[in-house]
């Protein structure tokens, strides 16, 4: 379930590194108001994916439809995805396939992509600290 004030969420499967949540907030001003953009590393580590929470969509001369009648038109009538094409590259290959978030994760603290990393990060620590015991027991027992 998603959160009342969000209205709608995107997935882009493949987004660029060198993007953030400002860069992609101001790309996407123009379908409406972005709340948060929550990210996932890709297994390549250089790209991830972006989740995308938009508060209000806009209609108007820029989108010419609405985000969200678009993506669902295309999904129900077996079209390709829907591409946002980058405005600040010339090239027509700079875009983003934009595809409709089947699982949205409510606004809390931490997202399930955020806790995944912490658990990443203390997994490290621990065995780190586990090498540790380990060297200071040997060290104990050549004493």
């Amino acid at each position: 379930m998603m959160n009342s004030n969000h209205i709608f969420s995107i997935y882009i499967p493949v987004v660029s590194s060198n993007h953030n949540e400002l860069t992609m907030s101001v790309e996407l001003a123009q379908y409406g108001i972005v709340d948060r953009i929550d990210f996932k590393i890709n297994k390549n580590n250089k790209t991830m994916s972006a989740f995308v929470y938009f508060t209000s969509l806009e209609t108007n001369e820029l989108t010419k439809c609405n985000l969200k009648e678009e993506i669902f038109y295309r999904e129900s009538n077996g079209l390709s995805s829907y591409k946002h094409f980058l405005q600040r590259y010339d090239k027509p290959t700079n875009y983003w396939i934009m595809l409709r978030n089947r699982r949205p994760v409510k606004n809390t603290l931490l997202n399930i992509h955020q806790l995944a990393e912490e658990l990443r990060i203390y997994r490290k620590i621990i065995n780190e600290q586990k090498n540790r015991i380990d060297q200071l027991e040997t060290w104990k027992h050549t004493c």
